[in-house]
């Protein structure tokens, strides 16, 4: 099963959100917009890069769910070193 680990590099922090895309916009070169979050601006500045969680119930081919790939509760935000 994947995890949100599995996407960080050495040495790196991200920052996991989860969305179900009623305000995702992806754009050219892999930037987007996915809505206003609450983040704590002490961890924000940390960040070396965002990766975003997109529900998708209508096309999801997997059992893969937040909590599991994120290993996290209810929260949409997730700091991982």
């Amino acid at each position: 099963m994947t995890k949100a680990r599995d996407f960080i590099k050495p040495g790196e922090n991200i920052l996991a959100i989860f969305t179900k895309g009623m305000h995702f916009e992806l754009s050219v070169g892999n930037t987007g917009v996915t809505g206003e979050w609450d983040v704590d601006p002490s961890h924000a500045r940390s960040v070396d890069r965002i990766l975003v969680y997109h529900q998708n119930n209508e096309t999801s081919t997997n059992d893969l769910n937040w909590h599991d790939f994120a290993e996290a509760g209810a929260n949409p935000i997730r700091y991982l070193p």
